[in-house]
């Protein structure tokens, strides 16, 4: 495991700043946050550029018939392609194991 006397420290930098700390494996981490995030945005960039490659969709239509979640998928799609692309490659297990058990499910 981790050194705790390192661990504290940090725990304690954070929870200065403000922060609620967790402590969890990089593994557990990995996965916790693929789920939670890197995979919905891989989803939203996924969906909006279908979205926008679509010829017998208008732009119009869009932005008339989209609701709640289609402006979240847009909001999320909009997040920096360069960051999402190191946070993929650099958690690259992760995502595939989880959208591996998407496409299972």
């Amino acid at each position: 495991g981790m050194p705790e006397a390192p661990v504290v420290r940090l725990r304690s930098f954070w929870e200065t700043l403000g922060a609620q700390v967790e402590i969890m494996t990089p593994r557990h981490h990995d996965l916790v946050l693929a789920v939670t995030s890197h995979v919905p945005h891989l989803i939203a960039y996924s969906i909006v550029g279908t979205a926008s490659d679509l010829e017998e969709v208008t732009q119009g239509e869009v932005i008339k018939f989209s609701a709640g979640g289609f402006r979240d998928f847009t909001r999320i799609a909009a997040s920096d392609p360069v960051m999402w692309r190191d946070v993929f490659l650099n958690n690259r297990e992760a995502v595939l194991e989880i959208l591996q058990r998407l496409t299972e499910d």
